[in-house]
């Protein structure tokens, strides 16, 4: 087989190969037209004004999620006191105790023990 021969093997080998990886990357990436609307890529809309906040739940317990970077925050629940303590408070001459909700957010009225 003559030097020449091979070259045109080599490239026509080569143009099968190169023509293989141009259709399985063209099939797998999606295009987009003028004319075809509904294939054009999402555009991503802000969803809040930043700085604005609103009221959300988390786990049953209220908090507030706030608008960073025009996207709402995770729930945010503001903590004052560990759900369970206690802490001591007056009724009259009793003494009692305010517990601290199960969401650490407040405690409840004076309760006497």
């Amino acid at each position: 087989m003559s030097s020449l021969n091979k070259l045109i093997i080599i490239f026509l080998f080569c143009l099968v190969v190169i023509s293989i990886l141009y259709l399985s990357f063209s099939i797998s990436v999606p295009k987009y037209s003028e004319n075809s609307p509904s294939k054009e890529p999402p555009i991503k809309e802000p969803i809040c004004v930043y700085g604005e906040k609103k009221e959300c739940v988390s786990d049953e317990c209220s908090g507030f999620s706030y608008c960073k970077g025009e996207y709402w925050s995770d729930c945010v629940i503001s903590k004052i006191c560990t759900p369970g303590s206690k802490i001591k408070c007056q009724i009259g001459c009793d003494i009692g105790f305010n517990i601290c909700n199960s969401c650490g957010t407040g405690y409840s009225n004076c309760v006497l023990e």
